[in-house]
């Protein structure tokens, strides 16, 4: 790895990139940005093909960086969450997918790509099909989710991701230039890590915005979203890595 002599402002991020590259390596930079989506309450496709590490990454935060509420989705359904609607309500919830092909039909992606996106964005869902009434407020999550290329491909061709899903989900595709992760069976060992919860106390100065790196992070992230959310989500990513180094502000190292 190249020098990580950053100090302690970067700690947590050292430790686990340091702790995940010793057995898993190149996994330790899309399993990072997954934390950071998962801590900006924003959604995810974690995208390659099968055996280059998306669910390794998936469960190794599921189990050691896990730092609130935990719910594991399958296939999500009107029926389903009508079902957890209940409990869902006043919470904040980390929603994970270990494999979006799950959701096995066309029907079913569109609406779970439908009722995760209303809750990314509006935090409630309020829905009567005649046969399930639905109500959920205040119940604020994140999305993370593994695909394959060719699942990518299907979820692209539903009518409204275009118009409507396209910016709610950030896609990383795992591209490994020097060399896939030699596959192992068992999952990278990561020490638990403090950090804030609530990236929105984490102070981001008005010098950040005017740095190189912002303008370049933004064009990056302008890609995949539209151009008004794509400053809300470098922000919300670069509150949520100073949070993971227990900061309560944003530092040009960040970037």
């Amino acid at each position: 790895m190249q020098s990580l002599d950053w100090g302690k402002s970067m700690r947590n991020t050292i430790l686990v990139l340091r702790q995940i590259e010793r057995t898993h390596l190149n996994l330790g930079l899309p399993l990072m940005f997954a934390k950071l989506v998962d801590m900006s309450n924003l959604g995810l496709f974690l995208v390659a093909e099968r055996g280059k590490g998306k669910t390794t990454a998936l469960d190794t935060i599921k189990d050691y960086l896990r730092h609130r509420d935990l719910m594991q989705v399958s296939i999500l359904s009107y029926a389903g969450l009508a079902k957890m609607a209940e409990n869902m309500s006043g919470r904040r919830i980390t929603m994970l997918n270990r494999d979006f092909s799950s959701f096995y039909s066309d029907y079913l992606k569109d609406v779970a790509v439908n009722l995760i996106a209303g809750l990314i964005t509006d935090h409630a869902i309020k829905a009567d099909t005649g046969r399930y009434h639905i109500k959920i407020d205040d119940c604020v999550i994140s999305f993370l989710s593994a695909a394959q290329p060719q699942m990518l491909e299907q979820i692209n061709r539903i009518a409204a991701w275009e118009s409507m899903y396209r910016d709610r989900f950030l896609r990383f595709p795992m591209l490994y230039w020097f060399g896939s992760p030699a596959y192992v069976d068992f999952p990278p060992e990561v020490s638990p890590v403090e950090l804030i919860p609530d990236i929105t106390t984490v102070t981001m100065p008005n010098s950040i915005k005017e740095e190189q790196g912002y303008e370049r992070m933004k064009a990056i992230i302008e890609r995949q979203t539209s151009e008004g959310r794509c400053g809300q989500y470098v922000d919300s990513l670069l509150r949520a890595h100073a949070a993971f180094n227990e900061r309560d502000i944003v530092l040009p190292k960040d970037l």
